[in-house]
């Protein structure tokens, strides 16, 4: 059987939704062209890690399949996005898995935002490596029609304020930070004693200088090349969320590709996806010295006295999942993560 163009399936859905402009264009060559977007700036280790794809596809496929990258929210948030995804007005994205979880109601993924669930780099790539990982980033429902072609991330968070250092978890008593809108996230950072505040990362620069908010929980990295420390000076090395990002693409782009063009996907997601998770665990430590060199004050935290703190607070992850089987994939979960 003939497959559909992918250029008439996207007008289809195009029409269907009043949107003009096709989500996959398909020039006259054969080219196929995926547009795929992230919030962060082309600095950032998404831009790389989707670059990182763009090119690797590109080569599997000698050059069939083409990614335009979209950085700095170009094609909405990551909820926009995973909407345009199923309107057919984009083909994929950069998204973290709490986004997946609220938007999908693929409700475990709420609890890989466990605070202090993973130790280390090398407890990640433990998991990674384990049958419990491809039980989570395995097939998702039909019903989501997503694809996770790779494994992404946005490192370890740290804490960023306008305050004072957070050593302990009494010293985040009052503290207003920034969480993006997910319900796992917010708990994360209630668990841990400070008062989560969601908002658009677009927002945060901002809202910490006109103190509406004192600050946010992320990588080093992003500190640095979103330069937010030009809005707070202290920076508590807290490891305590690895927050999943992954590389995901419509399932409705992904069964239009042919057996070949499928394998060629996923290969380049692997590729991509552990070459993504290398940067952090390089560019953390110099983003560090970096932001030293502009006045930065970097402290560590007591990581035993936050784990004792919050594990406490794991319970209300189940609570939140509320699905059978959660106390058990929780158990699993704390199995791996390395402490």
């Amino acid at each position: 059987m003939k497959r559909r163009s992918f250029i008439a399936g996207s007008l289809a859905v195009a029409a269907a939704s009043g949107l003009a402009r096709p989500a996959i264009l398909r020039a006259q060559s054969g080219e196929k062209t995926l547009r795929m977007g992230h919030i962060f700036p082309e600095s950032h280790p998404y831009q790389k890690g989707l670059e990182r794809f763009r090119d690797e596809l590109s080569r599997l496929t000698d050059g069939a399949i083409n990614v335009e990258v979209y950085s700095s929210s170009q094609l909405g948030g990551e909820i926009e996005m995973l909407g345009g995804m199923k309107l057919g007005t984009i083909d994929g994205c950069a998204c973290g898995v709490s986004h997946v979880a609220t938007s999908d109601n693929i409700r475990k993924f709420y609890l890989l935002d466990m605070p202090f669930l993973f130790k280390d780099f090398a407890a990640i790539e433990s998991f990674f490596s384990s049958e419990l990982a491809s039980e989570f980033f395995g097939d998702l429902p039909e019903a989501a029609g997503l694809r996770i072609v790779a494994n992404g991330t946005a490192g370890f968070h740290q804490i960023l304020n306008s305050k004072r250092p957070i050593v302990e978890p009494k010293d985040l008593s009052g503290l207003k930070i920034r969480i993006w809108e997910s319900p796992s996230a917010i708990l994360a950072l209630e668990i841990m004693g400070m008062t989560p505040t969601p908002m658009a990362f677009s927002e945060v620069f901002t809202s910490i200088q006109q103190g509406v908010i004192d600050g946010i929980t992320n990588s080093l990295t992003t500190f640095y090349t979103t330069k937010l420390y030009e809005t707070a000076k202290y920076v508590s090395i807290t490891n305590h969320m690895y927050v999943f990002i992954p590389i995901i693409v419509s399932e409705h782009v992904f069964q239009s590709l042919d057996s070949d063009e499928q394998a060629a996907v996923l290969k380049a997601g692997e590729a991509a996806g552990q070459y993504w998770r290398n940067l952090y665990a390089t560019d953390d430590e110099k983003h560090a010295a970096l932001l030293e060199q502009v006045g930065v004050e970097i402290n560590r935290a007591d990581v035993e006295a936050f784990r004792a703190h919050v594990e406490k607070g794991y319970d209300r992850f189940v609570e939140l999942v509320a699905q059978p089987g959660t106390e058990e994939l929780v158990e699993r979960l704390k199995s791996v993560g390395g402490f």
